[in-house]
């Protein structure tokens, strides 16, 4: 769904080209999470939270991943 909605919104600041670009469903997005309270953007965050993880999941396999956060885990409960 964000992927759909950023590429309505790449489409209309093409076709904006200096105007206000979003595209009339982000602005629907936007204004619903407002009224639901939401301030921050969950996909930042979460990128964010990403870029603090241990393990290179594109580079490990699921076996050496897991094994790298269970260590991590145990470390933590250790302190």
């Amino acid at each position: 769904m964000f992927q759909e909605l950023r590429a309505k919104q790449i489409r209309a600041e093409a076709e904006g080209a200096g105007r206000d670009a979003l595209s009339p469903e982000m602005r629907a997005f936007i204004e619903e999470a407002k009224a639901q309270g939401i301030t921050r953007c969950p996909i930042r965050d979460i990128e964010a939270q990403m870029g603090k993880c241990p393990v290179d999941l594109k580079a490990m396999k699921p076996e050496d991943a897991k094994a790298a956060m269970e260590r991590l885990l145990a470390e933590q409960a250790g302190d």
